[in-house]
C-alpha cells in the first residue's frame, strides 16, 4: 500500500522556510511519496528562491546510495540531497536544497520520490580550495575567502566579472572599555555542505586581544547574485560564557 508523508515550507521575507513534519507510517523505497507545501506569506513573487529543508525518512528503508527526484507538477525540480543521519546502515534524515519560483501569497505543491532526476538545471556551484583560500563561483558571483589573512568577511566578490567588493571591518567594541577588537586570521575555514546547488564555508577565530571567537558561516546558491551570512561571537571563558548570533542576508 502506498505510504506518503506531509510536509509544510513557509517562505518567509528572506527565504527562511518553518517546517513541520507529520509522519503518515511505513513506506518502502519504491513507494516513497512525501507531499512538500511551500507558502510565500510576505507578498513578495520569488523567483529562483533557495529552499533548504531537513526531511526524515522512514526508518531501514532507504539505503545510503539512494537518488531523488523533486516533482514540480510534470517538472522536475533541480535537487542536491544532502545525508545527514545514517542509521543501522539506511538513510534517517536528509537536507533538501533546491531553487524554487513562487508567486506573492502562493503555495507550490511539490512531491519527493525516490528516483532519477530530469531536472534542467543551471550551471552548478564551482568549488576550489588550496591552503591559501576558498572561491566559489555561483555563475553570476564570484568570491575567495583567504585562510591567511586577518578576517575580513571575503577576500574579494566579483559580479558579472567585474570587481565588487575587496572585503569588509569584522570587529566589536568593548562596551566597557570601548576598545575596538579585530578579527584575527582564522583558526580553521572548512567546506560544511557542498554540491551543485548550494556551497557553505564555515571560518572560526579569534579577535585580537579578546577571549571572544566567531563562527562564520557564508552561503551561495547557483545561478544567484546574493550571500547569506551568519556572524557567531562566544567567549572562550567556561565560567562566562556568552554568545550573541546574526544573521546578514
Amino acid at each position: 500500500m502506498k505510504r506518503s508523508f506531509t510536509l509544510r515550507s513557509v517562505l518567509s521575507a528572506l527565504c527562511v522556510f518553518g517546517v513541520s513534519v507529520a509522519l503518515a507510517g511505513a513506506a518502502r523505497a519504491d513507494d516513497l511519496s512525501i507531499p512538500l507545501t511551500v507558502r510565500e506569506p510576505a507578498g513578495v513573487a520569488r523567483t529562483h528562491a533557495p529552499v533548504t529543508v531537513g526531511l526524515p525518512l522512514p526508518v531501514g528503508e532507504i539505503a545510503p546510495d539512494a537518488t531523488f527526484v523533486l516533482r514540480d507538477g510534470e517538472k522536475d525540480v533541480p535537487l542536491q540531497v544532502t545525508p545527514t543521519v545514517l542509521r543501522e546502515g539506511k538513510l534517517r534524515w536528509v537536507l533538501l536544497d533546491f531553487p524554487l519560483d513562487v508567486d506573492a501569497n502562493a503555495e507550490k505543491q511539490l512531491e519527493l520520490r525516490v528516483g532519477r532526476s530530469r531536472a534542467q538545471a543551471a550551471p552548478a556551484i564551482a568549488l576550489k580550495e588550496d591552503d591559501q583560500r576558498v572561491e566559489i563561483s555561483t555563475g553570476p558571483l564570484s568570491v575567495r575567502i583567504s585562510k591567511t589573512a586577518p578576517f575580513k568577511l571575503v577576500e574579494s566578490v566579483r559580479l558579472g566579472g567585474k570587481p565588487a567588493a575587496t572585503g569588509a571591518a569584522v570587529y566589536y567594541v568593548d562596551g566597557k572599555t570601548l576598545k575596538r577588537h579585530d578579527a584575527a586570521q582564522p583558526s580553521r575555514v572548512s567546506v560544511e555542505y557542498r554540491g551543485p546547488q548550494r556551497v557553505t564555508v564555515r571560518i572560526d577565530g579569534p579577535y585580537a586581544d579578546s577571549p571572544l571567537t566567531y563562527t562564520t558561516r557564508i552561503t551561495a546558491w547557483a545561478g544567484r547574485s546574493d550571500l547569506r551570512v551568519q556572524h557567531a561571537l562566544a567567549n572562550r571563558s567556561e565560567e562566562r560564557r556568552v554568545g550573541k548570533e546574526c544573521t546578514i542576508q
